[in-house]
């Protein structure tokens, strides 16, 4: 099986999850969704990943969105 079918790249992935890239990388960075790395530079998110948190809950509670928001508008 190809890259292309096992991974996204991380604006697909956001595509895919309806969030922006910067919180592709985010969760990457908090380890919730894996990555494979190619080279350096070149990184993919797991698609496996990405589709089981389609079907689950997005990895935050309510509260901390209204945090999110409430530093955003200060």
């Amino acid at each position: 099986m190809t890259l292309e079918k096992q991974a996204y790249r991380y604006s697909d992935a956001a595509v895919v999850l309806g969030v922006s890239p910067r919180t592709i990388r985010r969760w990457v960075d908090l380890e919730i969704l894996p990555v494979v790395r190619v080279t350096q530079r070149t990184i993919f998110v797991c698609r496996r990943a990405v589709e089981a948190l389609m079907r689950s809950p997005l990895p935050w509670s309510e509260a901390d969105a209204k945090v999110i928001f409430a530093h955003r508008r200060s």
